[in-house]
């Protein structure tokens, strides 16, 4: 399975949930025409408005798509917020896929720790190889602070050495989920490897 994650567009910096600036617009609109050809089986999404203003952009420019939101995608937060309802979402965002746990009014996150910001990763890497199969291409749109997080997670980084990722605006990062059957040991220096790490960081779309 090919995992590409991206870190939304330029957005404002006025609230917790910022919505794109005209350059984060014009970063997601290269991001689409970057994966235009590529078959992507799932368009994910953070909730978030930067995040799913930027997945939207992305939808339309590789065949308008539904943009499944994943609520575990979000950014961390350490106090409590009230995000924006299903009925203001899908207004702004006609190709979303909401969660029920998205009321139409708002829905309740924030309270985050160290903790539980490792845990929610683990849960999105299990849900996607539960999921989907190992020649499936998954786009997923997120934010800097979780990439982080995530990138700890699938490199088994050890929290109790943490590494900080800086992902700018816009940038693709791609991972491969090896399959057992590929996996090839290149000993004695390398072992076997489960994933391969093709991209961190990509702004090349950018320029």
């Amino acid at each position: 399975m090919d995992l590409i994650l991206i870190r939304h567009g330029e957005c404002g910096t006025n609230s917790t949930d910022d919505s794109l600036t005209p350059v984060g617009e014009w970063q997601a609109l290269q991001i689409g025409r970057r994966l235009a050809d590529v078959p992507i089986t799932a368009l994910l999404s953070s909730p978030l408005l930067r995040a799913l203003g930027t997945a939207s952009i992305i939808a339309h420019q590789i065949g308008n798509c539904p943009v499944e939101v994943w609520t575990e995608l979000r950014e961390g937060l350490d106090s409590s917020y009230r995000g924006y309802g299903s009925q203001e979402l899908l207004r702004r965002f006609p190709l979303a896929v909401l969660p029920s746990t998205i009321e139409p009014d708002g829905w309740n996150h924030g309270g985050d720790t160290q903790e539980s910001m490792f845990e929610r990763c683990r849960q999105i890497l299990n849900t996607l190889l539960e999921r989907f199969r190992s020649d499936d291409t998954i786009v997923a749109v997120t934010h800097g602070g979780m990439l982080t997080y995530l990138f700890h997670v699938l490199l088994q980084i050890s929290p109790r050495t943490p590494s900080w990722f800086e992902i700018d605006y816009g940038a693709i990062n791609r991972v491969r989920f090896v399959p057992k059957e590929q996996q090839k040991a290149y000993l004695p220096l390398y072992p076997r490897m489960e994933i391969e790490v093709l991209s961190i960081n990509d702004i090349s779309h950018l320029c």
